[in-house]
């Protein structure tokens, strides 16, 4: 969502218009039958979106009863 609507590859918070922009694709896509969201967090450009942004995000997912899934990862090899 951050590519497609938000600040992309900007390490900041997305401006009230870009939320609004990822929200509405997040509708659009949850219509269209996805099943919910998910994130990568440790990926940019997912990296640099705040917890407030995942909220209002996962807030539309919630409206059609979707589900998020947080990729859990680490950088260092096990």
């Amino acid at each position: 969502m951050r590519l497609a609507g938000g600040p992309g590859f900007e390490d900041r918070v997305p401006t009230s218009e870009e939320l609004h922009r990822m929200q509405s694709l997040v509708a659009e896509a949850m219509e269209a039958g996805a099943f919910g969201m998910s994130t990568g967090l440790i990926y940019a450009p997912q990296s640099y979106a705040s917890t407030e942004e995942i909220i209002q995000l996962t807030k539309v997912v919630a409206e059609y009863g979707g589900l998020y899934v947080s990729h859990i990862g680490t950088r260092e090899p096990m």
